[in-house]
């Protein structure tokens, strides 16, 4: 809870991909498509937003690519030269990029494409795997995925993005593992009518948990608990304190402090039989999807042949 509803599908491609599968030319087309779709997508869905707001960009420039964005044919199988130009010019304008965390578009990999605008435009390109990792999902991706793991599989089975909270414990009835991610920056993130700063997502995550743990009724399990978003955690520390949202939090808005006090926060919600293990995930990190897995492999799974992701 409390973090966009593509981090499990993204973890677990990339995990999938960590154990061997690959992709054909013809999924390329399709991610290549799909890439330069939502990016087009996207930047129109911010312009939209910026003319519905009232706001204006003040170079004539700018004025006349973001026309051309907005007229542009939808047919995006290559992009024209001219079309790649007038994006990137756009995205390199400070309005737009505010404009950008203004309209809340939910599709956190965004800047990641934005970014690479001069690469992903070529008449030549072809997808990278962290390019297909980055492709946001939607509220139809698969809810199971499976990963062969030599002559057995792993099932992991994605249940929060799928299911009422009321439904949710049937599948923690009897796991052998859960992975439960959580947005570490999400603890200003005020829920309700935003009156108490203590009702906030981060909170709900930690509620969300200790809910887990009472459906598991004394059965033995392993639990890796993900950390995501730490980076924008560090930002937001920098100006507002942990401590007005957590107000038993009483040491220094160092991140190292700041993440211990959480996950001590977290492993308090745990009991007698369930075996927490704590990490950093960045989904931009391949090495640091890799350590997930090794912990997953070493700490976890051994020889445990499923989980699921909470």
């Amino acid at each position: 809870m409390g973090l966009p509803r593509d981090v499990s599908h993204s973890l677990a491609r990339q995990l999938q991909h960590l154990n061997g599968n690959r992709y054909s030319q013809q999924e390329l087309q399709h991610y290549r498509r799909e890439i330069l779709d939502r990016t087009l997508l996207d930047v129109r869905h911010i312009l939209q937003h910026m003319e519905d707001s009232g706001v204006q960009l003040e170079d004539c420039e700018d004025k006349r690519n973001a026309l051309f964005v907005l007229e542009h044919s939808d047919s995006t199988n290559e992009w024209a030269p001219e079309l790649a130009i007038a994006i990137n010019k756009l995205w390199a304008n400070a309005i737009v990029r505010k404009a950008m965390t203004d309209c809340s578009l939910h599709l956190h990999s965004t800047p990641y494409f934005f970014e690479n605008l001069p690469r992903i435009a070529a008449s030549n390109y072809a997808p990278t795997t962290t390019d297909i990792l980055s492709i946001p999902t939607t509220c139809t991706t698969r809810n199971q995925y499976v990963i062969p793991i030599g002559p057995s599989d792993l099932y992991l089975i994605d249940t929060y993005s799928f299911l009422p909270r009321a439904r949710r414990k049937q599948l923690f009835e009897s796991p052998d593992a859960i992975l439960f991610l959580v947005d570490i920056s999400s603890y200003n993130r005020l829920l309700g009518d935003g009156t108490y700063t203590t009702d906030n997502a981060l909170a709900a995550s930690m509620c969300d948990l200790e809910s887990v743990v009472r459906s598991l009724r004394g059965h033995q399990v392993a639990m890796l608990l993900l950390f995501h978003n730490v980076a924008s955690f560090k930002e937001k520390l920098a100006s507002d304190p942990l401590a007005r949202y957590l107000p038993d939090y009483s040491g220094e808005d160092s991140v190292e402090k700041a993440v211990e006090y959480v996950a001590q926060r977290f492993r308090q919600l745990s009991r007698a039989g369930v075996a927490v293990h704590v990490q950093v995930l960045d989904l931009q990190d391949v090495a640091s999807v890799r350590r997930v897995w090794d912990t997953l492999n070493e700490s976890v799974l051994r020889p445990l042949p499923a989980i699921a992701a909470g």
